[in-house]
C-alpha cells in the first residue's frame, strides 16, 4: 500500500494531506487579500456586539458594587433581570431583524448605544433600586439588539467556501482584544481618571465602531448565503425555483451556442 501510494506521488499524484495542507494555506491567503473588508466588518460588528455584553454582564455587577458601594445583592439582581429581559426578547429582535433587515436593527441600535449610554450610567449611578434598574434595562435593550441580529448577520458576510475560517478568525481576534478585556481595560481607565462615567465613554467609542461597520453591511435578509443554494419552504416554491433554473440553464445554453455560430467565435464562420 505505502509503495503503491509513493508510486502515485512520484508519478504526478498527489498527497491528499499536502493537497489538503496546500488548500487551507490558499484559503488563508484568499481571506485575507480578497476578504479584508468583510474582516473588519465581521470585527467591527463582533466589538459593538462584544463589548456591550462582557460590559453588562462582566463589568456591570464589579462597578455597582466596588465603585459604587451598591449592596452585592442588589447589583446581582439588577444584572441578573436584565439578562432574563434579553432571554425573553432575543427572538422576538431577531424576528425584527429577518423582517425589518439586519442592517437597519444594528444601526439603529449603533446610534442608541452612542447616545443612551450615558444617560443608563447616570441612572446606575444615581442610588437606590429603580433609577439604577432602568439604566440596566436600557443596556439589556441595546445588547438583545445586536445579540438578536448578529447570529444571522455575520455567516453571511463570507461566502460558504471560507466562512467557517474567516468568521472563526474574525470573531476570535475581535473578542480577544476588545471583548474579553472590557473589564479590565475599564477597570484601569476608571482607576487610573476617578471618572465614573468611563464606563460610558467606552461604550459609545463602541457604538461609533459599530455604526462604521454597519455603513459597509450589505443587507443580508432573506437572501440565501453566498456560495449556498437557495432554500425554499413549500412545493410550489421548489417548482417554481426549478422552472426558473431550467429557464436561465437555456438561456445560457442559446447564448454560447450563438456565440459559436458567429464568425470569429470559436466556431465555424
Amino acid at each position: 500500500m505505502h509503495r503503491e501510494t509513493a508510486a502515485a506521488v512520484a508519478a504526478g499524484g498527489g498527497d491528499p494531506v499536502e493537497e489538503a495542507r496546500q488548500s487551507g494555506h490558499g484559503r488563508l491567503r484568499e481571506i485575507f487579500t480578497r476578504h479584508w473588508q468583510a474582516l473588519l466588518v465581521c470585527m467591527g460588528l463582533v466589538l459593538l456586539y462584544n463589548v456591550t455584553s462582557y460590559m453588562v454582564t462582566s463589568y456591570l455587577p464589579t462597578f455597582m458594587t466596588a465603585t459604587l458601594g451598591q449592596d452585592e445583592t442588589t447589583a446581582q439582581l439588577l444584572v441578573l433581570g436584565t439578562m432574563l429581559v434579553v432571554a425573553l426578547t432575543i427572538t422576538t429582535v431577531g424576528r425584527s431583524s429577518d423582517r425589518w433587515g439586519r442592517r437597519p436593527v444594528l444601526m439603529g441600535a449603533s446610534v442608541a448605544l452612542v447616545v443612551l449610554a450615558a444617560p443608563a450610567f447616570l441612572l446606575i449611578r444615581s442610588g437606590g433600586v429603580w433609577r439604577p434598574a432602568a439604566g440596566c434595562l436600557v443596556l439589556g435593550l441595546l445588547l438583545v439588539c445586536f445579540a438578536g441580529a448578529s447570529a444571522s448577520t455575520l455567516p453571511a458576510l463570507f461566502p460558504t467556501r471560507i466562512r467557517y475560517g474567516a468568521l472563526s478568525i474574525s470573531y476570535n481576534l475581535s473578542v480577544s482584544l476588545f471583548g474579553g478585556t472590557t473589564p479590565l481595560v475599564t477597570s484601569a481607565l476608571v482607576e487610573a481618571t476617578g471618572n465614573r462615567m468611563v464606563p460610558a465613554y467606552y461604550l459609545m467609542a463602541a457604538g461609533v465602531v459599530g455604526f462604521a461597520a454597519t455603513l459597509s453591511l450589505h443587507e443580508t435578509a432573506g437572501r440565501p448565503l453566498r456560495g449556498s443554494g437557495p432554500m425554499v419552504e413549500t412545493p410550489e416554491e421548489a417548482r417554481e425555483l426549478v422552472a426558473r433554473s431550467r429557464t436561465e440553464a437555456g438561456r445560457r445554453a442559446r447564448d454560447a451556442w450563438l456565440h459559436l455560430r458567429r464568425p470569429g467565435g470559436g466556431g465555424p464562420g
